[in-house]
């Protein structure tokens, strides 16, 4: 595994991590309709639905939205899984409101912890494997940094299950969205500058 790209070794991790929690892990599943497109990882859960999940490295996906949807679409057309769900590495932009959205270089346990955090706040899975992984976060030794988290509503769900201050995590996602809200106002600045303005 010395020589494999990080995302390789990566996806390795995630996938292990994820079939140890949710079960019925399946990897590298060719589309039948293209037989050239391949879906990363896909979890069979008791309740019946079926998960696919890709991994979207940011070095290798910057610039291919259109054919990630499309992928996407043809999964769910195979009848591969019910759900695509992408873990999108920043900067790149989430494609829908399922996709789990992590920083570059984070740890597996951590974007493991993010992709579990999401599918329980958007009800994909369900009552019993969400009260599954509120105790496995709980008795987790790897308790995820604020800007690990990228979904403020995650982020909540994490300090329910893990008993932390609720007045104290609201106070963290105001100040995120003040400091998103400041990125974009300068960009929307930077935007309406006349030409002449960055001539030197």
């Amino acid at each position: 595994m010395g020589d494999q790209p990080r995302s390789s070794r990566l996806e390795a991790q995630i996938f292990d991590l994820l079939n140890f929690v949710l079960g019925g892990g399946e990897q590298d599943l060719k589309l039948p309709s293209d037989g050239r497109m391949h879906l990363d990882m896909r979890f069979r859960l008791a309740s019946g639905v079926t998960i696919g999940l890709e991994y979207d490295g940011a070095y290798w996906h910057a610039g291919n939205e259109a054919a990630d949807q499309r992928k996407a679409h043809r999964v769910v057309a195979d009848g591969i899984a019910d759900l695509v769900v992408r873990i999108r590495e920043e900067p790149l932009a989430a494609l829908s409101p399922y996709d789990v959205m992590i920083r570059h270089k984070e740890s597996a346990p951590t974007v493991v912890i993010a992709t579990l955090l999401h599918l329980v706040h958007m009800d994909v899975l369900d009552a019993k494997t969400a009260d599954h992984i509120s105790a496995i976060l709980v008795t987790s030794r790897t308790a995820p940094r604020f800007e690990s988290i990228t979904c403020d509503e995650c982020w909540l769900l994490d300090g329910s299950i893990r008993h932390a201050e609720y007045g104290y995590r609201r106070n963290e996602i105001k100040r995120r969205r003040a400091a998103r809200r400041v990125a974009e106002k300068t960009v929307l600045r930077a935007n309406q500058r006349p030409p002449w303005f960055d001539e030197a």
